[in-house]
């Protein structure tokens, strides 16, 4: 598997934040199978690539010294916060900012600008213009989830519609609009678990992933390329806790220390940010700041990438 990301400080001194871009493949792999010594991994310029396919392509880099390096299976985290809320916007975007970590919004698209509740497109696009994304949400008209529709015909043409909402504001990138964010993590119909036609017909219309509440799981892994897993990521939290939130928060601060320190990868899920937190949907600003001071972390010292979930269970991960 071959990685895009930001240059390494540790192997091109100087060059982060330059706009180099840093492709990590198995160094052990590469070394066999390319006849470049280690010693001179850091100048090389052109590998030899296999697809998904089989079919093999040369990739040659835009400037010379891109760094080949690093493991192939690099940890990851996505954080994504449903529904566009204007808490959200307002209150994660400078957290963020200072950590120069990556996030998603589960669009709602009719209720983009709805009231003063919600997040309004110009604010999607300065969202997107950023460095964020935007994902795929529903339902229409305040529906609560796709199963009540009365057919899986119905609950694709919802997500479809949605979709292209965000295509036709220009809130498109990534491919980010691709990845189907469950309301309320209802994946299937007649409370069937195992259903898989509505996750099969969304991967028909070209969804590429989604994300549920699907519980005892709580990490996943980006190599989930089959019709059965990968329409149903897990999450590792957070939701508040009215009766114990320092044990609720606790587990998840864990949950992310185990990304880095066993190569697990994982989604963080928020929807409001606020200073006292009063409802299940709601995030303390504080506790906010404390998962993502973790995470970044996890990205400094452990290799964790913070990626768009569209790269999560995808061969090329973009840091």
């Amino acid at each position: 598997a071959l990685h895009a990301g930001s240059p390494s400080t540790k192997f091109a001194p100087g060059l982060a934040g330059s706009g180099w871009r840093t492709f990590w493949i198995n160094a052990d792999d590469y070394v066999a199978n390319s006849g470049v010594a280690m010693s001179d991994i850091a100048a090389v310029h052109k590998i030899h690539l296999y697809s998904k396919l089989g079919a093999a392509a040369d990739i040659t880099f835009a400037r010379e010294n891109t760094i080949v390096y690093g493991a192939a299976d690099a940890p990851t985290i996505s954080i994504i916060s449903d529904d566009g809320y204007k808490t959200w916007f307002d209150n994660a975007s400078p957290i963020l900012a200072a950590r120069n970590l990556r996030a998603g919004i589960a669009v709602i698209p009719d209720r983009v600008g709805y009231n003063s509740t919600f997040m309004t497109w110009d604010e999607m696009r300065a969202w997107v213009a950023a460095g964020h994304y935007c994902h795929t949400h529903g339902c229409r008209d305040g529906l609560d989830n796709l199963s009540l529709y009365p057919s899986v015909a119905d609950a694709v043409a919802d997500a479809v519609w949605s979709r292209a909402q965000i295509r036709a504001q220009g809130c498109a990138v990534d491919g980010a609009e691709n990845v189907y964010i469950f309301p309320q993590g209802r994946y299937y119909f007649d409370n069937d678990v195992y259903r898989r036609d509505l996750t099969d017909a969304l991967l028909a219309e070209g969804f590429t992933a989604g994300r549920c509440t699907w519980t005892p799981q709580t990490f996943h892994t980006r190599h989930f390329n089959d019709a059965a897993s990968r329409m149903i990521l897990p999450i590792m939290g957070h939701g508040w806790s009215s009766t114990d939130e320092a044990g609720n928060v606790a587990t998840i601060l864990a949950r992310i220390a185990s990304c880095g320190s066993y190569g697990y990868s994982g989604t963080l899920m928020f929807h409001h940010l606020v200073t006292t937190p009063a409802t299940g949907i709601e995030c303390a600003i504080t506790t906010f700041t404390q998962f993502m001071d973790d995470v970044e972390t996890q990205v400094i010292t452990n290799g964790v990438k913070n990626v768009g979930m569209q790269r999560q269970i995808d061969d090329l991960v973009y840091a």
